[in-house]
């Protein structure tokens, strides 16, 4: 659960350093919708580089926690973030971190504008109407 918060918090600061350097370049308060959705392609891009590495180590940790426990071993032991990523430097250098990043770019660069596109029109939505009370 904290990684998914980790995550989400780094898309939202992405999307707004973004959002706001493009806004000051282009001299607007304000950037359309179709430019929000660039942002949020290069958020996807962006964002991919960054947690590629993090989503490697924990899954090299579930699965070593998922083999041990399958093996009926001691899986009570915990797996440390540092000897994971130890281990992988070890076994392939920089170049593992990096494995599956293209498809995670892919997958971002076309989930992100969407999310952020209903973000934005729903935000616009309650930040316009009286009754903001959800229930």
């Amino acid at each position: 659960m904290l990684g998914a918060a980790f995550s989400e918090a780094l898309q939202f600061a992405m999307m707004t350093k973004v959002k706001t350097e493009l806004a000051s370049v282009m001299g607007v308060q304000k950037l359309e919708k179709q430019h929000v959705m660039y942002c949020a392609m290069l958020t996807g891009v962006i964002n991919s580089i960054f947690l590629n590495p993090v989503e490697l180590v924990k899954i090299q940790m579930q699965l070593v926690k998922k083999f041990e426990s399958d093996n009926h071993q001691n899986s009570t032991k915990r797996v440390s973030v540092l000897k994971c990523m130890k281990n992988i430097q070890k076994n392939g250098g920089a170049k593992p971190f990096m494995r599956g990043l293209h498809a995670t770019m892919a997958r971002d660069f076309f989930f992100l504008p969407a999310f952020f596109g209903q973000y934005e029109v729903w935000k616009d939505k309650w930040a316009n109407h009286e009754d903001t009370r959800i229930i």
